[in-house]
């Protein structure tokens, strides 16, 4: 994981290339893409004001992706999964979840 820490690695994508160098946000995608034979499709990303406003746009996604997918803000993932390693660390079971908020004794807005 190239050392990423969690909240880091879910406020958005990363990719690690082969020399070990992290990259995020559209550069991702675009190489992912271009790896599988289908770079055209981020091809707008050579215009760089393309590139900043796709950026922009995934950013603003990626922060509002867990809540609208059904799984929590990501403000309750990380406290989640905070409570779930305090847990597992004391000894006791893993049962915290989104699916399982009270066993996480969290508040929750």
């Amino acid at each position: 994981n190239a050392g990423i820490p969690f909240e880091t690695a879910m406020s958005t994508i990363h990719g690690i290339k082969p020399s070990g160098d992290v990259i995020t946000g559209i550069e991702v995608f675009e190489r992912a893409y271009a790896a599988v034979g289908l770079g055209w499709v981020y091809a707008f990303a050579k215009v760089p004001f393309l590139l900043n406003v796709a950026n922009n746009v995934y950013d603003f996604w990626a922060e509002r992706r867990m809540q609208v997918t059904g799984r929590g803000t990501l403000a309750e993932v990380l406290e989640i999964r905070a409570r779930r390693m305090e847990a597992e660390e004391a000894g006791g079971a893993a049962a915290c979840s989104l699916d399982n908020r009270e066993a996480c004794d969290a508040k929750f807005d």
